[in-house]
């Protein structure tokens, strides 16, 4: 450390020549430095939360505490399966319900165009090659300039003979 940068400790003679007031303001420097001395050997050294110790007389049980092997439950057998270098979960299909044919608005409320699109199974069939058994519909919102409204997309559902 460069000795030019620390104070000068004074002798006993030098500190007697000193007035009552430079010694009140050196005694309050001192009071101040020592106040944040301590400061920062509190931030340093002191009691953090990640190294408190808590002791356990509350009661309170750790993760994993006494669990008898009588009390651990053997998890479901799962649906998985390896595959070279990982493992697959079976897909979560849902069924197809027909939710989408359900209109999830007020059809009286609501203007709703009608597009009919065509089977692409039945292209170059004659209409006694196949019978129409019904349709399915799904819907979309689609904007207008100052409107809504909604469109009714009908795919004909066919068997063929």
């Amino acid at each position: 450390m460069n000795s030019a940068a620390r104070p000068r400790v004074l002798s006993l003679d030098e500190a007697a020549a000193f007035r009552p007031q430079q010694i009140v303001e050196l005694s309050r420097e001192l009071a101040a430095a020592k106040h944040q001395i301590d400061w920062f050997k509190r931030q340093v050294f002191g009691q953090k939360s990640e190294r408190r110790i808590v002791d356990g007389a509350d009661g309170q049980m750790s993760l994993g505490e006494a669990v008898n092997p009588a009390q651990t439950v053997s998890p479901p057998p799962s649906g998985e399966r390896t595959v070279a270098a990982h493992t697959r979960r079976p897909g979560k299909k849902k069924p197809d319900t027909g939710d989408d044919a359900l209109p999830f608005f007020d059809a009286t409320r609501v203007p709703v165009e009608v597009i009919e699109l065509a089977a692409p199974e039945i292209a170059g069939l004659g209409p006694e090659d196949f019978e129409v058994i019904g349709h399915k519909d799904s819907y979309r919102l689609a904007q207008r300039p100052g409107s809504y409204v909604v469109i009714q997309y009908r795919r004909p559902v066919v068997k063929i003979t």
